[in-house]
């Protein structure tokens, strides 16, 4: 369930060019990635964030443009996993059990960051939960 330490210490989410950054006891948690950030979404618990953007290495003269898609754990300060895609990603939604989320069409789980399904075979109970500071970016 939700980190009760984690509730009020992560206040604010943001990004500048490849670095996801938020506040925790304050201090600011800078985390590099591999592509200029284009958006976010934060889980309800503030344990994980979906962070995605164009992948400018992967860029290529007539290729469709690829975006980087990243599972974040933000009690880690750390990527735990990142995989490509060609559009989007248009939706991401995290499970009210803390264990999956989808982006787009694939189901990720959250603990490991590895794509266990597409969305057509695996059913979430999307989570809710009241709005906070830069929860999202989109």
């Amino acid at each position: 369930m939700a980190c009760a330490s984690n509730q009020g210490s992560s206040q604010s989410f943001r990004a500048s060019a490849n670095t996801f950054s938020f506040d925790r006891n304050q201090r600011k948690i800078d985390i590099r990635l591999d592509a200029t950030i284009t958006g976010w979404t934060v889980n309800c618990s503030r344990t994980h964030a979906i962070v995605w953007g164009k992948a400018d290495d992967l860029e290529e003269v007539g290729a469709p443009p690829a975006t980087r898609v990243y599972v974040v754990d933000i009690e880690h300060d750390k990527p735990i996993n990142q995989y490509t895609v060609t559009r989007g990603p248009y939706e991401v939604i995290f499970s009210q059990d803390l264990r999956q989320a989808s982006v787009d069409d694939y189901v990720i789980d959250q603990n490991s960051g590895e794509i266990v399904g597409m969305t057509e075979d695996i059913n979430l109970m999307a989570e809710s939960c009241p709005s906070f500071p830069d929860k999202q970016l989109n």
